[in-house]
């Protein structure tokens, strides 16, 4: 008669409202995990609160039991989706699902964490675990520790686990001094988990090799456009309209201004030259000739009046949208 009591449906219906309630968790903690209390030798390969239940006739277990199943994709900004199963079934079933989740999930080359609202682990890749070896009961105290090693960092770091426990997503990085005072860059993602109240995913990438990899780019570029800018020649290109898209500051200097004024909308290409052009030319082009493609003697004009001659080889080109915009090289002479 005990079955009339109460329904598998009815005590699952009631653990999923229990878990909602303000005391929810503290109840959950209440309960024994495996291999501890009356689940001793029991289930000490899966996450679970449980209690046992025995009276004449009757053997029951109830509580949760977690598989958590992470798949994300390696490159930067992907979106984490993370998926939280509740379980209920035989433990074979449970058993097999947690293996074939923790074979996939150890595929991922990012060290991957899941720890539930009070910071304990609910799951965590092998890339992780083999990296940075964090205590299952404090993983998130433990990567504090190993991350930050200056109080601005700690304070970010907190932050950014409160905001996601809110819901929010948290994309961020912290500097540390490694082994031997070298100089550590770690990039931290932290997804909330709607599925279970409070519980967040973490990526945790060193980034150090990244960054140094992209300062050396910026520092090439930075060479090419300072050589580009102040090179003896000088570089500009104008648009249909004769306005300048671009001057580099050698040539600003010769015509006795600067590049960002000249780019502002108001200066033409033919205020600057000295020579008499047909009333037909394009506003684009220096020369007396109608040919896109050209290079020859322009004298320039300087804003004080002063007089240059120079040589422009000048190319022009037409982009996909109609638009028109010029190549064009000036050498002093």
């Amino acid at each position: 008669e005990f079955r009339r009591v109460l329904f598998r449906s009815g005590l699952v219906a009631l653990l999923a409202d229990a878990e909602m309630q303000p005391w929810g968790l503290a109840f959950q903690d209440a309960l024994p995990m495996g291999g501890e209390g009356t689940l001793v030798n029991r289930l000490t390969d899966v996450r679970v609160h449980a209690k046992t239940g025995t009276i004449d006739g009757v053997s029951a277990l109830a509580g949760w039991v977690w598989a958590v199943l992470a798949l994300a994709a390696s490159i930067p900004g992907a979106v984490v989706l993370v998926f939280l199963f509740s379980l209920v079934g035989r433990g074979a079933r449970i058993d097999r699902a947690d293996r074939l989740i923790n074979v996939l999930a150890d595929t991922m080359i990012s060290p991957r964490l899941l720890v539930d609202a009070g910071g304990r682990e609910l799951w965590s890749n092998a890339v992780l675990r083999r990296r940075l070896s964090l205590d299952p009961m404090h993983p998130i105290a433990d990567l504090e520790r190993h991350v930050c090693t200056d109080e601005d960092a700690r304070v970010r770091f907190n932050e950014a686990w409160k905001n996601s426990i809110r819901g929010a997503v948290s994309d961020f990085e912290v500097v540390r001094e490694g082994p031997g005072g070298a100089r550590e860059i770690w990039a931290i993602t932290i997804h909330p988990m709607p599925a279970e109240r409070g519980a967040t995913s973490w990526m945790v990438r060193d980034v150090t090799e990244r960054r140094r990899m992209e300062r050396t780019v910026q520092d090439e570029q930075s060479k090419v456009v300072d050589f580009l800018e102040h090179a003896p020649v000088g570089f500009y290109s104008v648009d249909a309209e004769g306005r300048f898209l671009f001057v580099n500051e050698t040539l600003a200097g010769w015509l006795g201004t600067t590049a960002s004024e000249l780019m502002r909308g108001e200066a033409r290409l033919h205020q600057f030259v000295a020579d008499t052009l047909p009333g037909h030319a394009a506003a684009h082009n220096p020369f007396a000739g109608a040919s896109d493609e050209h290079s020859g003697e322009v004298t320039l004009r300087a804003r004080d009046g002063r007089l240059f001659p120079t040589v422009i080889g000048q190319s022009v080109v037409r982009l996909p949208d109609g638009q028109l915009r010029t190549r064009s090289v000036v050498r002093d002479l």
